[in-house]
């Protein structure tokens, strides 16, 4: 009976959320969250509700309480550091991506996440290490690909970062931004036929 309750009234909040209707949601999870203060799903959906209304402060308390009940859920703490990173807490997101690191190695988009964080704030070096990892759990991840040749071409190291977007266009098929940059590296190697076959 209570699990059912639980699952109808969130159900119910996330509907008014996606209707738009947020302080009727808001009402829901507070009713909830006073129901059951021991359930991280009830304060993970409350701080997203919190987003949606554009109240940051009671966001960050939200994500904070639904972490302090499961501090290593993937999809809230992957949650939370996206919407510090948005918020431009990027060191933040960072220092709580390395601690669900030490107990969750398996999951690639808590390293996708790290390594764009890293790569937005120029840690080259670690954003490389953090993109190798996505492909080496999983080997098709395109955005990691394309990222790690970006990266390289932007340090001037245009032989590994060609090397790099050439087997992503061969792995995952025609790629306009990865073609452009390729376009680049040609120009700048004098390699003046391929980049015209590329130009065609």
């Amino acid at each position: 009976m209570t699990n059912n309750f639980l699952n109808q009234n969130i159900a119910q909040a996330a509907q008014l959320l996606e209707k738009g209707n947020i302080e009727r949601a808001l009402g829901i999870f507070k009713v909830l969250s006073t129901k059951y203060p021991n359930n991280s799903q009830v304060f993970h959906l409350k701080a997203y509700a919190h987003v949606q209304s554009n109240d940051l402060h009671l966001s960050i308390n939200s994500f904070e309480k639904a972490l302090e009940i499961s501090p290593y859920d993937c999809d809230i703490t992957l949650d939370y550091c996206n919407f510090l990173n948005t918020i431009g807490k990027k060191k933040n997101a960072l220092n709580k991506l390395e601690k669900i690191i030490k107990v969750k190695q398996e999951d690639f988009r808590i390293f996708f996440l790290k390594g764009c964080i890293e790569m937005n704030l120029h840690l080259y070096d670690k954003a490389i290490c953090s993109f190798k990892k996505v492909l080496e759990l999983n080997y098709n991840h395109q955005d990691a690909s394309f990222n790690l040749g970006v990266i390289y071409f932007e340090t001037n190291n245009f032989k590994i970062a060609e090397e790099i977007f050439t087997t992503h266009i061969k792995t995952f098929g025609n790629d306009y931004e990865a073609e452009k940059y390729l376009f680049q590296i040609y120009l700048l190697d004098n390699k003046y036929e391929k980049a015209n076959e590329l130009s065609l």
